[in-house]
């Protein structure tokens, strides 16, 4: 499947979780949603309209109109995630228990960032260490191994016969 029709089919079933989607569908997409939230990005902060709104999340000042856009596109990145599952045969809520996971751990990095923070302004340079090397490694760790897994995972044969998912995808026939 060629990158253009990946996306725009990823798209087009932005909210349907059955069935099957192929790898380039997901793998596309995803490159389509981050360049698509860089270029929001950008275009706020030239327009000077990303400080319109702040909201706090984990403690760190963020645009609510970034929090907007990326509740909105991770919409379509959790459907095309949920098919691909079904396309190796696996039930798609695993994505959804990978989503609480890779939340978690970023909300150990924050909260780790957090702790640095307050270590500096004290100059504790033991509480530093303790905090950077003890407890921010292994989230740290653990995200890499999160994404890497979701990366080994979703790159996995397509079933090429029909499964209890669902036929094979079309461009796959």
């Amino acid at each position: 499947m060629k990158p253009v029709d990946s996306i725009k089919t990823g798209l087009r079933k932005y909210a349907s979780f059955s069935g099957r989607s192929t790898p380039s569908e997901l793998w596309w997409l995803i490159v389509a949603l981050a360049v698509a939230e860089v270029a929001i990005v950008l275009l706020f902060q030239a327009s000077g309209l990303s400080q319109v709104a702040i909201v706090q999340i984990g403690g760190i000042s963020v645009s609510a109109l970034f929090a907007l856009t990326c509740l909105l596109l991770a919409i379509p990145f959790f459907s095309v995630s949920w098919r691909r599952l079904h396309d190796i045969c696996w039930p798609g809520w695993l994505i959804l228990i990978w989503a609480v996971l890779v939340f978690y751990f970023v909300r150990m990095m924050f909260m780790v960032a957090e702790d640095i923070r307050l270590c500096r302004e004290t100059d504790a340079t033991k509480c530093f260490g303790e905090i950077a090397w003890g407890f921010g490694f292994a989230p740290l760790m653990m995200l890499i191994f999160l994404i890497g897994g979701f990366a080994i995972i979703m790159s996995l044969p397509s079933q090429s016969e029909a499964n209890k998912y669902g036929p094979k995808p079309p461009e796959m026939a």
